[in-house]
């Protein structure tokens, strides 16, 4: 969470990522579940299209960001037809359909930029560098666009259904 938002803003902020992150989980196709990773850098992983497994200490935010990544690495990377790609593309596309739909939800994703950063950072050649970047923008430009459309569409459509059945006069969802 931002470090300018103090007592109640950061109260506010507090629930509105609350009601994003109980929305995300009900919404993703995919069981998320929260675990205790042995390494400290691991936020998530994404398990052969059957479950998302989050880092159980992180704050709700970064949860929130977290199942967004690692949803579009479900839609884009591990059905049937992925396409094959190096592990640094992967990652800079499923952070891209995280900023994306983080964005259109009004929620801020603070530290994608950093990690597309790094990943390309990885590359040592400039020049290398920059043939990979061009190439993610060829081939993966229409990709993510499909797959943040996916995830906010189930998004709008789950969101209906816990107002339909707010509606109708039930308590428990």
């Amino acid at each position: 969470m931002s470090a300018f938002l103090k007592g109640k803003h950061c109260d506010i902020a507090q629930r509105f990522i609350t009601k994003r992150l109980f929305l995300f989980e009900r919404a993703c196709p995919y069981r998320v579940t929260y675990v205790n990773f042995e390494k400290e850098t691991q936020a998530g992983v994404a398990k052969l299209g059957k479950r998302i497994e989050v880092s159980e200490d992180l704050p709700q935010l970064m949860k929130f960001e977290t199942i967004m990544h690692e949803w579009a690495h479900q839609i884009l990377h591990l059905r049937s037809n992925a396409i094959l790609k190096d592990h640094i593309t992967k990652e800079i596309e499923a952070e891209s359909v995280s900023f994306i739909v983080g964005y259109i939800l009004g929620v801020i994703n603070e530290i994608s930029h950093i990690y597309i950063a790094e990943k390309l950072a990885v590359e040592q050649d400039k020049l290398q560098r920059l043939r990979l970047y061009q190439s993610i923008s060829k081939l993966s430009d229409k990709r993510i666009v499909r797959a943040s459309l996916t995830i906010l569409k189930k998004l709008a459509y789950e969101h209906r259904q816990i107002q339909h059945h707010i509606k109708n006069g039930g308590k428990n969802i």
